[in-house]
């Protein structure tokens, strides 16, 4: 049912990463062309497979799968917005405070897949009663 905690925790993992700053100051030479499009490029996708994992609901091993692809995926776009912030010079705390984003989606995804692992038992188990 889409009333499960884990989706919860997906739309609030949507929410955080699709609310990230992706262009933080980083000075754009051509050396750094690419890291715009390529940091929101990850932002979407990784929003898109958050919130797609919200409806597979009744296929709970595709949907743990699809969590940890996703965290998988998000572990690269806290890598790169962190790079650009250093390489930006940014030291101020307001300014690196949105990039501790990506980080509490990262924690949102872990909650979701550890409630849909505890789906999973309650099902097996259920089904050893019957």
């Amino acid at each position: 049912m889409i009333q499960r905690i884990q989706s919860a925790y997906l739309g609030l993992a949507t929410l955080a990463v699709l609310a990230t700053p992706v262009a933080n100051g980083v000075v754009s030479p051509d050396s750094w062309a690419w890291y715009t499009p390529v940091a929101a490029a990850l932002v979407i996708l990784i929003a898109a497979v958050s919130f797609g994992a919200i409806f597979l609901y009744k296929q709970r091993r595709r949907q743990k799968t699809l969590v940890l692809a996703d965290q998988l995926l998000l572990l690269p776009l806290i890598a790169l917005l962190f790079v650009g912030a250093y390489y930006a010079g940014v030291s101020d705390v307001l300014s690196i405070l949105p990039l501790g984003l990506p980080v509490l989606a990262y924690i949102f995804l872990y909650l979701a897949r550890r409630a849909i692992s505890k789906d999973i038992e309650l099902v097996r188990s259920m089904d050893r009663l019957r």
